[in-house]
């Protein structure tokens, strides 16, 4: 047998390295035959009633919609003739289907169909992770050196015999096909998931192969904590790699950053907090306190959303005396928890001025929700923000605080229109998770504050994990290292 053979679609002849040509095109696999499929490139087509969705449009600056150009419209949805000879060993989705299921498939058979569809995807994905220009000069460089070598001096065999005898999914078909069924899941933003969350099926699959104990014992590299492992996971490798990136390509990532909280906007949500509390009775005013610290935090402190709950009682009832009565009077916030990419339990303190620069109340609000923990609940110990019904002893989560906040975003709009872009939607594009934290950063910058002293109230995260701080340090040695620069930290929140 020679590498030459008819397109499966369009019967033209197609010889290596032209078309598109299935590794296993000469090789007979366990009890199959060779499979002989080849494909012109342009005849590698996604099936019909293909449900992957392909990036249609790219935005620009002014987030308009341009059309992809016809060219490019056939991205992701064709072949080019070389794809299979780009580093990576290309299956046809019956050589795939062979290797995941131990026979062939069924055409009358629904899901066997199906199947093929996804292996279909999965090898155009792996083909569009190189873009057209790098096949085709690939494709072109070696049919011009090899058949020049053979001219010249006679040169042959210089490339190994293409094709896997053994059945098996080594190449990783079988998680690329998980892959895309979880893709099409609903998303947040669209119809279907993105990228990043489809990620986390390669992630699980990784995790049950791993758990397998098929996996090599012993180190490749090891330093301290951070080691390498030999691992024989499909999804580690090349094929499925390319892939990945295909699949990143072709999707895209649609990302909505929340619209940040303006200066205008704090004041006028403090404006209809203050309102409501004045009228409403206990469990009412309890809310409104808990909403009006959350967001003071996030604001003024620049915290994260997912940071805020974290605030720890019993630390604010250790410095509350002494810090208001200290010179330049403020609100120390205490935080006690675990973070992302640190070890143990970490203290943090961030101090909040009593008032800032436009007159935000701070301590007010926080008076107010202090003196009903350890006034009227005889609370002194645990965490500021808790749930609900839980007898006050179970942190509360973001969530809530924050569609109270949108609503009253909502109210703000419409008094203060000015006070966020015409076309922002509060409930859609406002939240807690970060509309606070964007708004404070961009205030500090307005009002002159220096990039050091940004820095040193938001990078706080970052500067524990660069020095590597010992996870045992108390919180009284926390509050007096952050005291001793207390005039530089308040410099943040006093010029909001």
């Amino acid at each position: 047998m020679t590498w030459k053979g008819a397109c499966v679609v369009c019967h033209a002849l197609v010889s290596n390295p032209n078309g598109i040509i299935c590794a296993n095109f000469c090789t007979k696999r366990s009890h199959f035959p060779p499979c002989q499929k080849a494909w012109c490139g342009k005849c590698y087509t996604a099936p019909p009633g293909d449900p992957f969705p392909v990036q249609e449009a790219l935005g620009n600056e002014d987030d308009d919609l341009i059309a992809l150009s016809m060219k490019e419209d056939k991205r992701f949805k064709v072949g080019r003739n070389g794809d299979h000879l780009m580093g990576m060993p290309f299956f046809c989705e019956l050589c795939c289907f062979r290797n995941l299921m131990g026979r062939d498939p069924w055409l009358d058979n629904l899901e066997d169909r199906e199947l093929l569809m996804f292996c279909r995807r999965a090898n155009l994905d792996a083909f569009w992770s190189r873009e057209p220009g790098t096949v085709a000069g690939n494709k072109n460089r070696a049919q011009l050196d090899l058949a020049e070598v053979k001219r010249k001096l006679g040169l042959r065999g210089l490339l190994p015999r293409y094709g896997e005898p053994a059945l098996g999914d080594w190449q990783g078909m079988g998680p690329a096909v998980m892959t895309l069924m979880a893709s099409l899941r609903p998303g947040r933003y669209r119809d279907s998931l993105q990228y990043s969350s489809t990620r986390k099926t390669q992630t699980a699959y990784n995790n049950l192969y791993e758990a397998s104990g098929r996996a090599p014992v012993g180190a490749v590299l090891g330093r301290a904590e951070r080691k390498m492992h030999p691992t024989e996971c499909p999804t580690a490798s090349l094929w499925f790699a390319r892939f990945s990136r295909g699949v990143k390509l072709r999707m895209g990532e649609e990302t909505r950053r929340n619209v940040a909280l303006t200066e205008e906007g704090v004041h006028g949500l403090m404006t209809f907090l203050e309102e409501d509390w004045d009228k409403g009775n206990e469990m009412e005013r309890e809310e409104i306190e808990e909403l009006a610290c959350f967001v003071l935090a996030s604001y003024a402190g620049g915290l994260r959303g997912e940071e805020v709950p974290l605030i720890y009682l019993g630390g604010m009832t250790k410095f509350w005396g002494e810090s208001s009565s200290h010179q330049i009077p403020h609100v120390m916030l205490t935080l006690m928890g675990r973070f992302k990419g640190e070890d143990g339990n970490r203290y943090h303190c961030v101090p909040l001025a009593d008032v800032t620069r436009s007159g935000l109340p701070i301590r007010t609000w926080f008076q107010r929700l202090y003196v009903r923990r350890t006034g009227r609940q005889g609370r002194r110990t645990g965490w500021l923000f808790t749930k609900r019904g839980t007898n006050n002893e179970t942190r509360a989560k973001l969530s809530q605080f924050d569609t109270k906040f949108k609503e009253y975003m909502c109210l703000v709009k419409e008094r203060y229109p000015d006070c966020m872009p015409e076309s922002c939607n509060p409930m859609e594009d406002m939240s807690l998770w970060r509309s606070g934290r964007r708004g404070s950063t961009v205030a500090a910058a307005n009002n002159n504050v220096d990039k050091l002293a940004i820095e040193m109230n938001n990078n706080w995260r970052k500067q524990m994990r660069g020095r590597g701080t010992n996870p045992s340090f108390s919180m009284i040695y926390v509050y007096a290292e952050v005291r001793a620069a207390l005039i530089a930290r308040l410099r943040y929140s006093r010029a909001l």
